[in-house]
């Protein structure tokens, strides 16, 4: 593997839960039998984890780059959704 690619992997932070990745947990379990939660709420729910603040800034920073990639990918259907939940 190129070094500057073995770098990036080894600099790689990765979540440690659904939340801090800024998604919501997709899947629930009622039993043995697992409950997948609509492909659309999942999405709003991120766009609703990785909003900005009152003052227009995100926490954490990185939010910012996944928050304005959801809109980019989902527009404005999601985002309305999002703003109704």
């Amino acid at each position: 593997m190129p070094e500057a690619a073995q770098a990036w992997l080894d600099d790689l932070v990765e979540p440690a839960t659904w939340i801090a990745a800024g998604f919501p947990q997709p899947v629930t379990y009622e039993g043995s039998r697992a409950v997948m939660r609509p492909f659309r709420e999942v999405i709003a729910a991120a766009l609703q984890i990785t909003r900005a603040n009152a003052d227009g800034s995100f926490f954490p920073a990185k939010n910012a780059v996944l928050h304005r990639n959801l809109l980019a990918a989902y527009g404005p259907a999601t985002v309305a959704a999002a703003d109704s939940g």
